[in-house]
């Protein structure tokens, strides 16, 4: 493997972590589960939307890496 890919899947793989812990944030904040739903209820909906824009912000931002590594080998 090199460093190159190695970067790659490291970088794939926190967005992923990234994806899920955002995703499960929101899902609990929306449910008003522990300290996220509190929190969402304290600060009128600013959370959900800053939770709402990471993930999404997060695959735009693995899809334009995917597109510019494909690009770059010339596939």
């Amino acid at each position: 493997m090199t460093r190159r890919e190695m970067l790659i899947a490291a970088i794939s793989f926190v967005t992923v972590l990234l994806l899920v812990a955002m995703t499960l944030v929101t899902i609990l904040g929306v449910l008003g589960k522990d300290l996220m739903g509190g929190l969402m209820r304290e600060v009128n909906g600013v959370v959900l939307f800053v939770m709402v824009v990471f993930p999404i912000f997060a695959v735009a931002l693995l899809i334009a890496l995917g597109l510019w590594i494909i690009r770059r080998e010339g596939g």
